[in-house]
């Protein structure tokens, strides 16, 4: 299983040393807001790139379409 270095480069988990720097990983349950929005109980995780949390299942959802695991007209 590969795990991503701190540099951006990738190591297989048999090959890392405790040396080794990985990238971290923020995750947290969501809540709804004092309005009642967003969705309670669901895991997100924090994308460095604009430091916006994401629910877990849509980071996998357009991970999935991209690599064309299946076509966006296959669900709802």
């Amino acid at each position: 299983h590969p795990f991503m270095l701190r540099d951006g480069s990738y190591k297989a988990a048999a090959l890392l040393t405790p040396e080794d720097s990985l990238m971290p990983i923020h995750r947290q349950i969501s809540k709804k807001d004092k309005n009642g929005w967003g969705l309670d109980g669901y895991e997100m995780v924090l994308n460095p790139l604009n430091d916006k949390w994401i629910y877990t299942h849509l980071l996998a959802d357009f991970y999935n379409l991209k690599h064309e695991v299946y076509q966006a007209s296959d669900g709802n």
